[in-house]
């Protein structure tokens, strides 16, 4: 009994160490893979990323040119007559709006424009658009605190606001918002709380505008996670197509086999199948 065991022991020995290797085979394969899938993605969404730049890139370039032909047509409507009814409406509206800062919009939309088409800026989007914005806004406010004491006894109102829009336009104040809201905020901060904050915004508004790391890290966080989502998607429509061909498969298998048996049934009957 004593030698059939060991017999028996040394038999089962060298099979268990051959499943032992085939188990760690399997784990190296399947680690393999596992590298070989993640390499893959990564691949992929580095390829996708790259074609998101390449649109960004060619989308900036068109609002670069479209830009500087804008600025291009406010800078004629603004000093000459030659952009006719439409001209003469932006030259009032923007003089009363701004004040003298609106000559200086044109060349602000140009530069942009220039920089946006050399890339020298954060690629154009909701943000950067929205920061430009605010950027030539808190210099309107600080141009309007200039004449702030032309209107230091009055209330805020519509009256006033129509004074001042009557006085942007002859140039003799920030315009109706330049001047109007440094009324408001200088009763809560005063002027230089005002041009403290001011300057603040605009530092702050162009690290995120123009190409900065600041501007950089936030595009590139904001591609990579596009990319990814455009390839979870590719991944779930992949997914959906072979789902779909294996529910087709599995259908046309059930339909050979029903028609197999009801075969076989017809023929153990001794009938022929219509």
């Amino acid at each position: 009994m004593a030698e059939e065991k060991k017999k028996n022991g040394a038999k089962s020995a060298p099979k268990s160490a051959s499943t032992g290797a085939g188990k760690n085979t399997k784990g190296k394969n399947d680690r393999a893979g596992k590298r070989e899938q993640k390499q893959a993605r990564a691949e992929a969404a580095a390829a996708t990323a790259q074609q998101l730049l390449r649109k960004k890139q060619i989308k900036d370039e068109i609002w670069g040119i479209v830009l500087i032909a804008l600025g291009a047509f406010l800078v004629i409507s603004l000093q000459t007559g030659a952009t006719g009814a439409l001209g003469t409406l932006l030259q009032g509206g923007l003089k009363g709006v701004f004040g003298f800062l609106a000559y200086v919009l044109p060349y602000y939309i140009i530069v942009y424009g220039l920089l946006l088409f050399a890339r020298r800026t954060a690629h154009i989007g909701g943000r950067s658009v929205f920061f430009l914005i605010l950027i030539f806004l808190a210099a309107a406010v600080l141009n309007g605190t200039r004449s702030l004491a032309n209107y230091g006894s009055q209330a805020f109102s519509l009256e006033l606001i129509r004074e001042l829009f009557a006085d942007g336009k002859t140039l003799d104040n920030g315009g109706a918002f330049g001047t109007g809201v440094a009324k408001l905020c200088s009763g809560a901060i005063g002027t230089a709380g005002i041009w403290i904050i001011g300057l603040a915004i605009i530092v702050i508004s162009l690290l995120l505008v123009i190409n900065t790391p600041l501007s950089q890290l936030l595009d590139g966080w904001r591609l990579k996670r596009e990319a990814s989502r455009i390839q979870k998607e590719k991944e779930a429509e992949t997914l959906a197509e072979a789902e779909k061909q294996l529910a087709i498969d599995n259908a046309v298998k059930a339909q050979v086999k029903a028609q197999t048996e009801a075969a076989a049934a017809s023929a153990a009957a001794g009938t022929v199948p219509a």
